[in-house]
């Protein structure tokens, strides 16, 4: 058990550092997400992009991506992801 929980923190850090923001963002959102795929950020776009250290215009493009791809929907602050498997690398 604590050797999956490491690996998983240490695949968090290296997301953050990384200066991708798609792999910030999908970090984010997997690490975020409840048994029912839902993604409740609790702030802003704005405060959202500020805490994954990106722009504001980058965090709306990444999630535009991802969902053009499929992997989640969104409606107002809430972010249902419908294909998780689409957000690992």
């Amino acid at each position: 058990y604590l050797s999956g929980r490491i690996r998983f923190l240490s695949d968090k850090i290296d997301a953050l550092i990384e200066g991708s923001g798609e792999r910030k963002l999908t970090a984010y959102l997997l690490g975020q997400m409840d048994a029912d795929g839902r993604v409740d950020p609790g702030c802003s776009m704005t405060e959202l992009a500020a805490r994954l250290n990106m722009g504001r215009a980058s965090l709306y493009r990444e999630m535009q991506k991802l969902e053009e791809r499929g992997a989640l929907t969104r409606s107002g602050r809430a972010i249902l992801i419908q294909k998780p498997e689409l957000l690992r690398h």
